[in-house]
């Protein structure tokens, strides 16, 4: 919990309401934020904190968690939408990595986690400049 600021007494109906709007941004920013998946047998929910990369293989999309590895049908453009706004990058046409489980970059390869994703060419700027703007703004902390 934190301190987001003070209102001077007269409480002014617009003073409050800015001082209110700005902490209610605050916790949705912060808040854990979720994603329903179709599996086979079931629809499951994820935490996106926890997925650690996303891959892409005949429309088959399997999502690599903390928690394990669940596949659903779909497409990469899809996840990215549900995924937008988080730190996740492309490093080639099948891989989609979350930043916050990036370890080490090679010339040609990322690691996140204890796997080894290659980065293509044509997307090695691209994941290389969302990686150093993330580091930047705090990441790897």
């Amino acid at each position: 919990m934190r301190a987001f600021d003070f209102i001077v007494k007269p409480v002014n109906y617009y003073n409050f309401k800015l001082k209110l709007s700005e902490a209610i941004n605050y916790i949705d920013r912060n808040r854990e934020k979720q994603i329903w998946i179709s599996t086979k047998n079931s629809k499951r929910k994820l935490d996106v904190s926890h997925i650690i990369y996303v891959d892409i293989i005949n429309h088959y999309v399997t999502y690599h968690t903390t928690e394990g590895e669940f596949t659903s049908f779909g497409s990469l453009l899809d996840v990215q939408s549900k995924l937008g706004g988080h730190n996740f990058i492309l490093c080639n046409r099948c891989y989609l990595v979350n930043l916050d489980y990036v370890k080490s970059v090679t010339a040609n390869s990322v690691f996140v986690g204890e796997t080894e994703l290659q980065i293509s060419r044509q997307k090695r700027a691209e994941f290389m400049k969302a990686l150093n703007e993330y580091v930047s703004e705090g990441g790897f902390v």
